[in-house]
């Protein structure tokens, strides 16, 4: 009956990700028309050049992960054979990807938490120093540093890496639907939000993404390769659990999406008069960033949903933080 339920909800991401991607595909000139009509304003725009730098990032990452990749995975073997003689392929290779996205993830938490603590772009339930209705009131005047370009080109290059290893591995993986439709969602409105000036929004949604990838990825291997158990294994979920949900769920639905929603469409006297030809102009497109958003934010409900599922399964199951035939493996 999960395994239905499961199926059934596949088909209707991948139908979600179908209307999006139109949707996107129609709102793309909407990034020309900012970057043309903006300047009539003396609004500063972010040039397309800047996507070289995302191209480097991605060769690099590329690097890294494949390198990692290489280092790791003899290790992984060794000690999943020893547990689980005979363990698949797939099953040492999803462990070593964890392991090689921990470090990843944790640079890049680390990083942001550099650049952004107490920046007054980022809201401060995100350890910024703005209040959460100025990630978008402030909009379309938002200045992009050095720092803040390259943060954003290689968080777009990490994305943009992972679509494509989704693609690449997609008869391997049970969760290609999902997968697909989030990473359509993130790498079109950090497009969006970058050359439409909506950084301290794009900013904003990928701090809040980064700690719980950092959980995920060593709750994944600390499980299959036996590195943790009892408390420790339970400490390690909770914590798991607080930092994808808090973020990612909570964060997002209190103060971002009502930042996007109500203080951009329809609160009154928050934009300059003068500004209003272009506000009015690139509402559809705003609108839509919003609804990607919103679209991450339900998917990480339906990924918290398969971990309480897990929990459960603890409990009253196989003692295990496991579901057999499910996605939360």
């Amino acid at each position: 009956m999960a395994e239905g339920l499961l199926a059934n909800i596949s088909v209707v991401w991948t139908a979600v990700t179908v209307v999006l991607s139109l949707a996107i595909g129609l709102q793309m000139g909407s990034i020309f028309m900012f970057k043309r009509e903006a300047p009539k304003y003396d609004i500063p725009t972010n040039s397309f050049t800047d996507l070289y730098f995302m191209g480097v990032a991605l060769c690099f990452i590329s690097l890294y992960r494949n390198l990692a990749h290489w280092l790791a995975k003899p290790k992984v073997e060794t000690r999943m054979q020893v547990i689980e003689p005979g363990c698949p392929e797939n099953k040492i290779d999803k462990n070593t990807r964890a392991i090689v996205g921990t470090v990843w993830y944790t640079f890049t938490t680390l990083y942001g938490l550099y650049l952004f603590y107490d920046h007054p772009y980022v809201p401060t339930p995100f350890l910024g120093g703005c209040k959460c209705e100025e990630v978008i009131s402030k909009w379309p005047r938002y200045t992009v540093t050095p720092d803040i370009k390259k943060y954003y080109m290689i968080q777009l290059a990490h994305h943009i890496h992972s679509l494509l290893e989704l693609i690449a591995g997609a008869k391997l993986r049970n969760d290609v639907a999902e997968m697909s439709l989030h990473h359509i969602a993130t790498v079109s409105a950090m497009l969006f939000s970058y050359f439409g000036n909506q950084i301290a929004m794009g900013i904003t949604v990928l701090i809040a993404h980064n700690v719980g990838d950092i959980f995920i990825n060593l709750a994944k291997f600390s499980r299959d390769l036996k590195l943790v158990k009892g408390l420790s294994a339970d400490l390690l979920f909770v914590t798991l659990f607080v930092s994808w949900f808090g973020p990612r769920v909570i964060l997002i639905s209190s103060c971002v999406l009502p930042a996007g929603i109500y203080t951009r469409h329809i609160k009154e006297g928050v934009y300059d008069p003068a500004l209003q030809p272009l506000i009015s102009m690139m509402a559809p497109s705003d609108a839509l960033q919003i609804t990607m958003v919103f679209i991450i934010m339900i998917l990480n409900v339906f990924w918290s949903y398969l971990l309480i599922k897990m929990a459960y399964n603890k409990i009253v199951g196989t003692g295990t933080f496991e579901v057999k035939g499910d996605k939360a493996h």
